[in-house]
């Protein structure tokens, strides 16, 4: 009788073992696959911000070469008019 007490509670222990130990192995399983989705989406989103980033940066250089020009008209418009 005592044999099969033990028995019965060794094979028990021994499913919940198997049972937890499959939980725990599927769990990190799922937060691996997750954590990879996550990193690819940041990764999916880094250069749409880069080219945005990459446009403002174009339209400043735009902006002061026009400035530059517009500086460089007027002083030939102001050496035109003294000669």
């Amino acid at each position: 009788m005592e044999a099969t007490v033990s028995n019965i509670l060794v094979i028990a222990a021994f499913g919940l073992l198997i049972t937890v130990t499959g939980g725990v192995a599927y769990l990190t399983a799922i937060d691996w696959r997750d954590r990879r989705r996550r990193e690819q989406e940041q990764r999916e989103q880094l250069p749409s911000r880069s080219r945005r980033e990459q446009e403002q940066r174009e339209k400043a250089r735009d902006r002061r070469a026009k400035e530059q020009r517009e500086k460089k008209e007027k002083k030939q418009d102001r050496r035109a008019k003294k000669s």
